[in-house]
């Protein structure tokens, strides 16, 4: 019965992956956040199921329509969670001004964690050389995913595949002429 409810699982959350390039209804099941995570959002709506926050952890649903927390999810001390009911816009992941820097750049990745495959964007506000790497835990460089100059405000999307690296702690960094801004992304595999 378990291995049907996790074929089921795994069918439902394939299922609802992408539609009009975004998340309409997301599916989150036996994950445990101990860090700050990116926010999870989807057009319609998430469920969540055995999902601990715990340490410090911190994470943010964002959905449209519903948010349901199921048996198992729980936040312990010092964990925080956040959730709102809100229209999401077709290219939203997360409305920009809760995600920018002190200069107005953005920078996240989503899924985070993920196994294979995770969307990094960034939006720079001032028109520059843009530079955007992903180090290992030791901070060798193990992927460069843009490096030009943009004549204009410009905001991207890039797929980051993580297929031959080694599960664990990554970092990348978002370098323009006067700003470094550097996320935690996390590969489980």
């Amino acid at each position: 019965m378990k291995s049907l409810i996790i074929c089921i699982s795994v069918f439902l959350f394939v299922f609802s992956v992408k539609v009009q390039s975004q998340v309409y209804d997301l599916m989150l099941h036996d994950m445990s956040i101990t860090t700050y995570t990116e926010p999870f959002v989807a057009k319609n709506s998430i469920t969540a199921s055995d999902f601990t926050v715990t340490g410090d952890g911190d994470v943010t649903f964002k959905a449209g329509n519903v948010i349901t927390l199921l048996p198992g999810f729980s936040v312990t001390q010092g964990g925080e969670f956040h959730a709102y009911i809100a229209e999401v816009n077709n290219d939203e992941k997360f409305p920009d001004g809760d995600l920018a820097d002190n200069n107005g750049n953005i920078l996240y990745n989503f899924p985070n964690p993920f196994s294979l495959k995770t969307t990094v964007y960034f939006k720079i506000s001032v028109p520059g050389k843009v530079k955007i790497s992903v180090m290992n835990s030791t901070g060798q460089t193990v992927s460069v995913l843009v490096d030009k100059i943009f004549q204009e405000q410009a905001g991207q999307k890039i797929i980051f595949d993580a297929t031959g690296l080694p599960g664990g702690i990554y970092y990348y960094k978002l370098e323009t002429e006067d700003n470094v801004l550097i996320k935690k992304m996390i590969v489980s595999k």
